[in-house]
C-alpha cells in the first residue's frame, strides 16, 4: 500500500504535521495548508528553521504525523487494547443506526460515529492504520526538538 490523498484529506483542516525527506535538499517538517487534486501533490509550509520553505511535495516525498488509536480514550467512545477497536459509547435514544455487516451483533450509531471521526481526525490519530505500513510517524517516537 502507499500513501493517497485519501489518506491525507480528512486532516486537511486540522494543521496536519508532516515530516518531508528530500533527495537533494534534506529532510525537514512542516504543516499542511493545501491539497493539489489534479496533480495529487499537497503544499507544506515549512516549520522552524525551514518556515521560508512552501512548496508542493509529492505524497511519495511525505509521512504525515500521528497518534496511534490506543492512545485514544476521549468522548464518545474509548480504545479497547484486548480487541484492538475504538468502542462507541452514546446515551441518545431514537438515533440512526449503522448496522455492521462483518458483525451482526454491532449496531453503530450515525452521529456518533461521525463525531467520533471528526475528533479522530482533529487530533490527528491514525484513523488508515498508516503507522503499522510505514507511511505515517507515530507522534510518540518523536524528540521534543522535532
Amino acid at each position: 500500500m502507499e500513501l493517497e490523498l485519501k489518506h491525507i484529506a480528512p486532516y486537511a483542516l486540522h494543521g496536519l504535521r508532516l515530516f518531508v525527506s528530500q533527495k537533494f535538499k534534506g529532510d525537514w517538517y512542516g504543516k499542511l495548508t493545501d491539497i493539489d487534486f489534479s496533480s495529487k501533490t499537497i503544499r507544506i509550509k515549512g516549520d522552524g528553521e525551514h518556515s521560508h520553505i512552501w512548496k508542493y511535495q509529492p505524497l511519495s516525498n511525505v509521512k504525515p504525523i500521528l497518534r496511534p488509536l490506543s492512545d485514544y480514550n476521549g468522548p464518545h467512545g474509548w480504545y479497547d487494547e484486548d480487541q484492538h477497536e475504538i468502542h462507541l459509547s452514546s446515551t441518545t435514544e431514537n438515533e440512526l443506526f449503522i448496522h455492521n455487516i462483518l458483525d451482526d451483533c454491532t449496531d453503530i450509531p450515525i452521529k456518533a460515529a461521525l463525531d467520533l471521526l471528526e475528533i479522530l481526525f482533529e487530533q490527528h490519530y491514525d484513523v488508515f492504520g498508516l503507522i503499522e505500513q510505514g507511511l505515517a510517524i507515530d507522534i510518540n517516537t518523536l524528540n521534543k526538538n522535532d
